[in-house]
């Protein structure tokens, strides 16, 4: 446990790991999935331990993107990350998610749409 920065340990399943959830911290997986929106067919899933989205939202977008011909994403403001947005513009993905602000107030920090339009000289 030293090793790995952990305090706790499931000794049922130790690859789990603490996560907030509605009904407070729980020891838990982190499910993702891509819906076609017509249909509601499956267009790819995941199943992982990372306690944020931000890792999961493009695994999920190329997957459908391989089967869908005309392609828009939606998501919630826990996959919104610059980093997101650079490989959705990239991959010429049309997105759709919600921004999550500017923190608290006080924090006079750059949002990640202002980081993205420094980067790529555009606006959405």
């Amino acid at each position: 446990m030293n090793s790995s920065g952990m305090d706790e340990i499931s000794l049922t399943d130790p690859e789990a790991r603490q996560m907030y959830t509605r009904h407070g911290v729980d020891i838990c997986y982190n499910g993702h999935i891509a819906v076609e929106a017509d249909n509601h067919l499956i267009t790819d899933y995941a199943l992982d331990n990372n306690t944020n989205d931000y890792a999961s939202l493009m695994p999920l977008a190329v997957a459908s993107k391989e089967f869908l011909d005309d392609f828009e994403l939606s998501a919630d403001k826990g996959h919104f990350s610059l980093p997101n947005l650079l490989s959705l513009n990239e991959e010429g993905i049309d997105a759709y998610i919600p921004s999550p602000g500017k923190g608290k107030p006080g924090q006079n920090r750059e949002t990640p749409e202002e980081a993205y339009h420094k980067e790529c000289g555009t606006l959405f």
